[in-house]
């Protein structure tokens, strides 16, 4: 019996499930809050809770949504940007103060558009160094030449010993902008993926776990922990990914909309005869069109943790941001519910800054020494506990505004976090849930609902109500997208209207629309039992949430393969031979059949070597050579260009077999 050991970590908790890969059955599971300043013990909590039989597990595979979670809540390192040639197509990309902008780059040939300013580069090395965590380059036309960013990471490394990611090791795809984009996020997240897997190492480690470690990518299918460290935006929908494989297996169907929810966000996926729909264009995540190949989902900051807020005019919003749930600080610290009991006795509720339950707290220590005194005073003040907002600002209105900024600046740095009022805590209140210190959020409940003037059985309603609303919503603008229009379509105006109309029913009118959907929603995550019966009601929709739906993503995540691909493209050179573009350099042939000869067993070579090295065996190789040709009457035609693609797979290096 193969056994394999699956672990998702999410923004809110960590699953571990024991997989029998002979029967894909689950054997045992376990569950823990993930506690983001320390990944290491909320790793070992799940597994721990699976049992001792995780002992006998003969790899392990991971699946996280903390890539995802970091680019939607705009976290991530201090990075650089190194932009080389076509400045305008990146000057709206990234601050001015995040990018150094470099002569170079290369026509669409592949021959050099202008030479390469290596005295920038060695100046933006010097301005740079110990200043920045990480660095991406991205150089124009780079996927039909990489040697300008190939030479700009050695110099910037030479320089700084910085980690460095360029943009053609990401993707082979023409689109500078998105292509810069990939590589930016890539940058933002390699300390941050250095972190999770070193614990996750670390875990494993320490309850003498020694098997390979594989890691979910953006497309479903498996790579080698270690590689997964350089290449971390390949990660951004791991746990979708797992997710949807986890969840067709649970539920029994090959047909379905499955909507993951977690903490943080809602993942939705269309599938249809077993396989989800590729973005071969790239995933689209917190407003962030990269490169990246992957599973088409839909993320929305959506989840157990959201935010929930009110603005100037007293409405109601939930999300995307996500805070740390009132219940969840106050069991950490015995000082919350006081705080918020005196602040529900007073005569007035004046928000400050924020909600006027919102508590800040200390999270990190690493990175201080880079702070001015207001930031280091706030940071001193939280080493004593948690401050409520009202605590914080006791100045005038300058001083509140500079406060503010200061907040904002260590949130985004990881120093501090934010507690607040989230659905977790709705919950909570209105006993459909019991998690932490469910005090904290009645009080919490009550506060928010007194300064909105309504009764708090009533707040929790709406809440609901929205929060359901907001799912179907998105349930059939992703059917409309995926079945009706163009999936890259933005909808217009008059469509999200009567999508509104369809998911939030009101009583007043004269047209009621209705929708009904053939396939059943299949609910995953922990919170999803609270909304989907709901969600389906709405859309007079059957729905599914199967057994072991609360892992489904840590289930998914061993059934998956080792996958590498590689594209190499053939075009005519301007003296009538050929050009190779590859991921390695480009070649010139005299003829075609050379050039494909060259292509194929250059990629073959390559694309075998990195599916071992991301931890394949028994790789199996498939080429595909597509020839364009334009047709111009009779037998005549003209080449346009010819692409070799080839794709090694195999299994997880444990098993002795293919099957």
């Amino acid at each position: 019996m193969a056994i394999g050991l699956g672990i998702d970590t999410g923004g809110t908790y960590t699953d571990a499930a024991l997989v029998d890969l002979d029967c894909k059955k689950i054997l045992a599971k376990g569950k823990a809050l993930t506690d983001r300043r320390d990944l290491c013990s909320s790793i070992v909590s799940s597994v721990k809770a699976v049992g001792k039989a995780v002992l006998d597990a003969e790899f392990v595979a991971l699946s996280t949504t903390l890539a995802t979670n970091a680019i939607v809540e705009g976290e991530g390192a201090v990075v650089r940007l190194i932009a080389i040639g076509n400045r305008s197509e990146i000057e709206a990309l990234v601050p001015p103060g995040e990018v150094s902008f470099i002569e170079g780059g290369h026509k669409i040939d592949g021959s050099r558009l202008a030479d390469l300013d290596e005295r920038g580069l060695i100046r933006t090395a010097n301005c740079i160094s110990g200043q920045v965590e990480a660095v991406a380059i991205s150089s124009y036309l780079s996927v039909r030449n990489p040697e300008h960013e190939l030479r700009a990471k050695s110099l910037i490394h030479e320089l700084t010993r910085l980690p460095i990611v360029c943009g053609h090791e990401l993707t082979t795809k023409l689109g500078y902008k998105e292509r810069t984009a990939t590589a930016l996020l890539n940058a933002r997240l390699i300390p941050l993926s250095v972190n999770l897997f070193s614990d996750v190492k670390k875990a494993l480690n320490e309850m003498g776990i020694a098997v390979p470690i594989l890691v979910v990518k953006s497309d479903g299918t498996l790579v080698d922990i270690d590689e997964a460290m350089t290449r971390p935006v390949q990660t951004i929908l791991s746990g979708p990914a797992a997710g949807i494989a986890g969840a067709l297996h649970l539920a029994g169907v090959d047909s379905g909309i499955v909507v993951d929810m977690g903490g943080t966000t809602m993942d939705m996926s269309l599938i249809v005869g077993g396989s989800p729909r590729m973005n071969k264009e790239g995933a689209v995540v917190g407003g962030w069109r990269t490169r990246v190949e992957s599973v088409n989902v839909s993320t929305i900051g959506l989840g157990g943790d959201s935010y929930i807020w009110s603005d100037t005019n007293r409405s109601v919003h939930i999300g995307p941001k996500r805070v740390l749930p009132l219940a969840c600080l106050s069991a950490d610290h015995s000082s919350i519910v006081p705080k918020l009991r005196d602040l529900l006795s007073d005569s007035e509720i004046k928000p400050f800054l924020g909600e006027p339950q919102d508590f800040i707290y200390k999270r990190a220590s690493t990175g201080e020494g880079a702070l001015d005194r207001r930031e280091r005073d706030i940071v001193g003040a939280l080493k004593a506990g948690p401050l409520m907002l009202c605590e914080m600002f006791n100045g005038d209105r300058e001083s509140w505004r500079a406060t503010r900024l200061a907040l904002q600046k260590l949130e985004r740095m990881g120093l501090v976090g934010r507690a607040g009022l989230t659905p977790t805590d709705i919950l909570n209140s209105n006993e459909q849930a019991s998690l932490w210190d469910s005090r904290a959020s009645v009080l919490g409940v009550s506060i928010m609902a007194r300064y909105l003037k309504t009764e708090r059985e009533e707040f929790e309603k709406k809440i609901l109500r929205n929060l359901k609303e907001d799912i179907a919503c998105e349930v059939v603008r992703k059917q409309v997208k995926e079945c009706i229009l163009d999936r890259d379509m933005e909808l217009c105006g008059a469509c999200e209207k009567l999508i509104d109309a369809v998911c939030r029913p009101k009583d007043k009118g004269m047209v009621q629309l209705l929708v009904r959907s053939d396939l059943p929603l299949v609910g995953i995550g922990a919170p999803i039992e609270a909304y989907l019966p709901g969600v389906a009601n709405l859309l007079e929709s059957a729905y599914l949430i199967p057994a072991h739906a609360d892992v489904a993503s840590a289930m998914g995540a061993v059934l998956a393969n080792v996958v590498e691909t590689a594209n190499l493209l053939i075009e005519n050179a301007s003296d009538g031979g050929f050009n190779v573009y590859s991921p390695w350099g480009k070649y010139y042939f005299k003829t075609l059949e050379q050039a494909k000869d060259f292509a194929v067993e250059l990629g073959e070579k390559r694309v075998a070597e990195r599916a071992i090295k991301s931890g394949a065996s028994h790789v199996k190789i498939t080429k595909n050579i597509y020839d364009k040709e334009v047709f111009q009457g009779g037998e005549n035609s003209t080449f346009l260009y010819t692409l070799v693609r080839i794709t090694a797979t195999g299994p997880p290096c444990f098993l002795n077999s293919p099957n």
